[in-house]
């Protein structure tokens, strides 16, 4: 009876075991969309998410550790950079006969990640060996099907040898087909029962309920408006402003005229001299725009007595087009485009007693430092970063010269005559930007005559580079 129970006991734990490794398995075949990667293996080190978020903070959970390892991965690479090295860049020289050894892969549910410490030739060559999905669900169905013979063949019924007995008639032999037919149909019940609960997320309701938040309008919606097209004319202290509004309904749109240093005295709506209707809220101005379509506005007045001033947008043109004289402008792009601020600069002119007492003129520098960090490696580097030394809260524009044969690699730089533009927003204090250099036998490297912002040199060289200098040398 003991032998009976434990043999019972271990079958029902078997049963137990097999029931949901089966389901799972037969999931993954029918549904392979529905495979859970490294469930198992990784977990959140956050609090667990309620189960009525939505579907989308949900993948989010599931895929947190290998994201986690990504953004780990790029902060130590970004803090590497910002020590003054790249170690890839400065490791080996290509050309050098190093012994490699084989490169072992590392296995990560879908991905497969590989390296060598070492130069690799282009010659060489990768065949990785994929397993088809095909075969993939043939293994998940046979590993099923193994393990119902293995409870079937531990289930089957042996009798214990008895002593003969003449007079006693043989026993019928034990029939173990309804017990092999019963496992059996146990384990096709599976294909007539959903794999799993996730097979029926997300439920018909929630599919609604995330198609109404993709295609509802947006909060601004229909009182939206959008700043199509602009033209600023600065004549001596006067300037007027052209712009192009697309609204879809009357709505008050953003009006982008900087309070500080203009000084609006006519707004005009339409073609004609129709005055428009503006307010002004919290230092802006904002316009009505009386119905949807394309609306022109048109500003006039005048200029405060200033050196420099910034012009901000609460809404930003698609196209602007500045035509100022007796001024500098710095931050539109070459495509029509506009930055985020513009910066204003009045071009120095001869000055009277008369006009020197007429304003006050503020005219003070920005201390500034910049900084080009040479590397020289497998690929010659240059990072370049303006810092601003004096206290933040007033824009400042410059154009830096790049070095000889520089090629800037990095995205958003506007470069022009050899020479890269440099705008830092009134609570920036840094901006900085990587080029590429073609290797040379000889650099030159000279600084300004002006001082105009105070240059640092720094120089990084590989052991496969012999370098000597000549004159200052580099920090």
């Amino acid at each position: 009876r003991v032998t009976t129970a434990a043999k019972w006991t271990a079958a029902v734990i078997l049963l137990i075991v097999l029931t949901p490794f089966a389901s799972q398995q037969i999931q993954s075949a029918l549904f392979p969309q529905l495979e859970r990667p490294g469930a198992a293996f990784y977990r959140p080190v956050f609090a667990p998410v309620e189960a009525t978020k939505s579907m989308a903070d949900g993948t989010d959970g599931a895929l947190q550790s290998n994201r986690t390892s990504a953004v780990f991965a790029k902060e130590e690479k970004a803090l590497i950079k910002r020590n003054g090295y790249d170690a890839d860049n400065l490791k080996a020289d290509p050309k050098a006969v190093i012994q490699t050894g084989p490169g072992v892969p590392t296995w990560s549910w879908r991905r497969v990640d590989f390296s060598w410490d070492g130069p690799v030739t282009a010659a060489q060559q990768v065949r990785p060996v994929l397993i088809p999905p095909f075969l993939t669900r043939l293994l998940s169905v046979g590993r099923v099907l193994c393990l119902v013979l293995l409870a079937a063949c531990l289930l089957k019924r042996k009798s214990c040898p008895r002593q003969s007995n003449p007079d006693t008639p043989a026993p019928p032999a034990p029939n173990t087909v309804p017990a092999a037919a019963a496992i059996v149909a146990l384990s096709l019940s599976f294909w007539a029962v959903p794999p799993s609960a996730q097979a029926q997320f997300p439920d018909q309701a929630l599919l609604e309920e995330l198609r109404e938040r993709l295609t509802q309008a947006s909060d601004a919606f229909p009182g939206a408006a959008n700043l199509e097209a602009a033209r600023l004319e600065l004549r001596d202290q006067t300037f007027s402003l052209e712009i192009t509004y697309h609204a879809a309904d009357r709505c008050a749109a953003p009006v982008p005229v900087a309070l500080t240093a203009m000084v609006p005295r006519q707004v005009t709506l339409g073609e004609g001299s129709n005055p428009a209707t503006v307010l002004r809220r919290e230092d802006q101005l904002w316009v009505l725009l009386p119905g949807g379509g394309i609306h022109r506005v048109r500003i006039e007045g005048r200029m405060q007595d200033l050196t420099e001033w910034e012009w901000s947008f609460p809404l930003k043109p698609h196209r602007l087009a500045i035509e100022a004289e007796g001024w500098t402008s710095s931050g539109l792009r070459p495509d029509g485009g506009a930055e985020d601020q513009i910066l204003f600069t009045r071009a120095r002119r001869e000055e009277t007693a008369e006009t020197a007492a007429s304003y006050d003129r503020p005219d003070t520098r920005h201390a500034l430092l910049v900084e080009r960090e040479i590397e020289l490696g497998l690929v010659w580097r240059v990072r370049t970063s303006v810092r601003r030394l004096s206290p933040s809260g007033r824009s400042t524009a410059l154009r830096v010269p790049l070095l000889p044969g520089e090629k800037v690699v990095s995205t958003g730089r506007s470069v022009e005559g050899g020479s890269i533009e440099v705008r830092l927003a009134p609570d920036a204090v840094e901006s900085n930007w990587e080029g590429e250099m073609t290797p040379v036998n000889e650099l030159n490297l000279a600084s300004r005559d002006s001082d105009t912002w105070t240059e640092q040199w720094r120089l990084l060289a590989s052991p496969v580079w012999n370098v000597t200098f000549a004159g200052l040398n580099p920090a």
